[in-house]
């Protein structure tokens, strides 16, 4: 035996009924629809972001380094990290080593260090400012290809 409601012309009903203004109903049959609707919005948004770090993710696992057959990546824009406040007051300088992955549109995706020793705070900085930084994606025979590069940024004092 077939639901009433899961017949088309039922529904098709049920959906212009809840639509229609002039119907005057006990219930708040829109403030449903406009819950459902926030549902949906709230399930596809995510699973949107989940397909983005899917392709950030596997930009990441096809990353080539830097040898023979393939051209550096070349900065386009370089943001200067900033002192960590603490480390400048206590006259605290550091050298950090970071690895990261550059996409083929030239954008850092990736971002580890390769300092364990380093201080927290100049690891942050550095990451903070890495994401920042811009470049002419790297090219395998003439593609553009993710590129894992290290960097090294320097904490002096002036």
């Amino acid at each position: 035996m077939a639901i009433p409601m899961a017949e088309k012309s039922n529904l098709e009903r049920r959906i212009l009924s809840i639509l229609d203004p002039t119907v005057r109903r006990a219930g708040s049959s829109r403030g449903l629809l406009v819950a459902a609707a926030a549902m949906v919005l709230c399930i596809a948004v995510p699973l949107s972001t989940v397909r983005a770090e899917d392709s950030k993710s596997s930009q990441i696992k096809e990353a080539v380094k830097v040898e023979k057959d393939v051209t550096p990546p070349a900065i386009v824009k370089k943001v200067e990290p900033k002192y960590p406040p603490d480390m400048k007051e206590q006259k605290i300088e550091d050298s950090v080593k970071m690895r990261i992955v550059v996409s083929k549109e030239g954008k850092v995706i990736d971002v580890q260090p390769l300092s364990t020793s380093a201080n927290q705070a100049f690891l942050k900085a550095a990451e903070d400012a890495l994401v920042q930084w811009e470049f002419q994606p790297g090219r395998k025979a003439g593609q553009p290809v993710s590129v894992i590069a290290d960097v090294e940024i320097n904490f002096r004092l002036q």
